[in-house]
């Protein structure tokens, strides 16, 4: 290729490429850069917390009270439309403080309250892990085709006595479902 040819691209692509810088700035300064929203739409902020960091968070302060807490107790607030939650209530125990529990609600990534409670413990304590998570839990309800398109309300988690196992109580406008935690 010839050193004119060679000249007369990088003349071409400068020129294209000055345009196009010229382009985006003006619609930059007059603002008409607003397809880019539609186009690339900034994530929506959201407070949603999972069961697991809602434990994670409630557990220190659990141990502020009692370094034995453990946890015997959780519940989800109402689900959002993406079935997820932005609020838990957790409760805790010790060994060392009978007939006490310590309550701890989170709302939006934040502790709201937590406080000693009255609390008649059945001894059964819950897993650091399960083998599904709530949000698991809440999947495989939708999934079943008496729930598909069934409002999720809030999860659960429930100690079977007889089965001796632990479940997500998923409860629906039609009722709740018992999913194994295990």
């Amino acid at each position: 290729m010839s050193i004119e040819l060679k000249n007369k691209n990088l003349i071409l692509i400068l020129t294209l490429a000055a345009i196009l810088i010229g382009v985006s700035a003006f619609m930059f300064l007059t603002g008409r850069l607003d397809f880019l929203k539609k186009v690339f739409p900034e994530p929506a902020p959201t407070n949603e917390i999972v069961g697991q960091d809602a434990y994670s968070m409630a557990l220190a302060k659990a141990q502020e009270w009692q370094l034995d807490a453990v946890l015997v107790y959780l519940s989800s607030g109402e689900l959002n439309q993406r079935d997820r939650a932005d609020s838990w209530v957790l409760i805790f125990v010790s060994p060392q403080n009978k007939q006490k529990g310590f309550q701890v609600e989170i709302s939006q990534k934040q502790i709201l309250s937590s406080k000693e409670i009255e609390y008649q413990s059945s001894g059964e304590i819950i897993p650091l892990s399960f083998a599904v998570t709530p949000e698991q839990a809440v999947e495989k309800v939708k999934a079943m085709s008496d729930y598909q398109g069934v409002e999720i309300l809030s999860v659960d988690a429930v100690y079977g006595k007889g089965t001796k196992t632990w479940y997500w109580g998923v409860k629906t406008s039609k009722g709740t479902v018992s999913v194994e935690a295990k």
